[in-house]
């Protein structure tokens, strides 16, 4: 384990020196092939600035971190930062690994009420995640599905501070469980507790001798169902979804295997309006949409309150952010990502009750797998098996409505008891 972790370290300085030398000389910049995410990757990140603002914190109020990679692993653990900041007088820092979701709250200042800091992740040097820590000395450490980082995970057990892992998936597959995996199974075992989505997870943990594991469900119910409770206006979808019998989603479309099967479904009936929400924004990708669709479709960017949409199938939505929200719109939905191993969000639709299809790569998913074994997600392999699954739901509204009202039940069935989980982590940060 410690020539695992030697390597680990001269891997992540490395790693380290050639974005600070990348942010110092930005001729590379000028070259077309690389793609914005990866400019903001390395000209947004500045370690010492971040340890820097951290330490300004204000620490007269203790401090809870939470950690999560981009905004998707961030909807995990945003109920629990709820509850957290509800319950007790405290200052919420969150920070993030991806440039993308740092972004996306720091411009939209999403969840202000909640939050009191936003940072980006120092690269896991062992300097920086010493520095970070002894920045603001949080009271816990909570961080968001996989995101082990094994120098602040050590840090953090050294200074003794509650640490939590939330939703954690453990799967037959995982690195844990493998013979080159020591460093990883080391680092899981610092965690004061790992709360895992499932029976599975549990088990395997035990196998490898980790006890510290609590089945504790996914809380992506919670933070799905909060979501469509809340309320949401925008006059624009609004207006597009007017005098139609119903409008099908195609939420965070992501390769081209996504495109070619919602563009066919979107082709093949004329007479349904269509949203395509893709999961990047990028000018190339939103002409390609546009591309494989036969009927009229036009940018929400190019839209007002004031568009007539009578010749337009096709909504694109070009910003990014709400597409939990924009479900409520929506009668039917199909999921990217299934055609590869980052299957996105199958909850997010659910908990409005929509009835959603998704490609079969579910192994990042369970509860992809719990929705088709319940009879209430359906999984696609082509776009035929679209095309009919939407036809039949479409022209059966009885199996439509029954299969709405199970979606829904089972979504909320399996919410999370957050105060559960509140109540562990009180039992370790006093």
């Amino acid at each position: 384990m410690l020539t695992h972790y030697k390597i680990y370290n001269v891997c992540i300085k490395t790693f380290s020196n050639i974005l600070n030398l990348l942010k110092k000389r930005q001729s590379w910049t000028r070259y077309h092939f690389i793609n914005d995410k990866t400019k903001d990757f390395i000209l947004l990140r500045n370690d010492n600035k971040t340890i820097l603002e951290a330490s300004k914190i204000n620490k007269t109020q203790p401090a809870y971190w939470f950690h999560a990679s981009s905004l998707g692993e961030y909807a995990v653990i945003r109920p629990l930062i709820q509850d957290i900041k509800k319950t007790r007088n405290c200052k919420i820092v969150v920070t993030f690994f991806s440039t993308t979701g740092y972004k996306y709250m720091k411009h939209n200042r999403q969840d202000k009420d909640f939050i009191d800091k936003i940072l980006l992740l120092p690269i896991d040097t062992e300097r920086n995640a010493s520095n970070f820590i002894k920045a603001f000395h949080p009271k816990a450490a909570i961080f968001a599905v996989s995101e082990i980082w094994v120098n602040y995970i050590n840090k953090l057990s050294q200074t003794k501070t509650p640490t939590f892992l939330i939703s954690a998936l453990i799967q037959d597959s995982s690195i844990y469980l493998k013979p080159y995996g020591k460093m990883h199974r080391h680092t899981l075992k610092l965690f004061t507790n790992v709360f895992v989505t499932d029976n599975k997870s549990l088990n395997n943990l035990t196998r490898i001798g980790i006890n510290n594991g609590i089945k504790a469900g996914n809380i992506l119910f919670n933070n799905a169902i909060s979501i469509a409770e809340t309320p949401y206006e925008n006059a624009i979808i609004e207006r597009f979804c007017q005098e139609t019998e119903g409008v099908f989603i195609a939420g965070s479309i992501s390769d081209k295997k996504d495109l070619n099967i919602m563009s066919y479904l979107a082709n093949r009936n004329k007479d349904t309006k269509f949203i395509f929400v893709p999961h990047e924004i990028s000018e190339e990708g939103l002409n390609e949409i546009r591309f494989h669709l036969d009927g009229y479709s036009i940018l929400y960017s190019e839209c007002t309150t004031e568009t007539d949409f009578t010749r337009y199938q096709t909504l694109i939505i070009d910003f990014i952010g709400s597409l939990a929200k924009i479900y409520r719109y929506c009668k039917w939905a199909y999921v990217g990502g299934g055609f590869t191993k980052y299957l996105h969000s199958v909850v997010e639709p659910a908990a409005y009750g929509i009835p959603v299809a998704y490609g079969p790569c579910t192994q990042r998913q369970p509860t992809a797998k719990l929705l088709k074994e319940q009879g209430i997600g359906m999984i696609i392999r082509n776009k035929h098996e679209l095309n009919k699954w939407f036809r039949h739901l479409k022209a059966n509204s009885s199996i439509y409505e029954e299969l709405k009202q199970e979606t829904k039940k089972y979504t909320y069935e399996n919410r999370v008891p957050i105060n559960q989980i509140i109540s562990i982590i009180d039992t370790h940060d006093k």
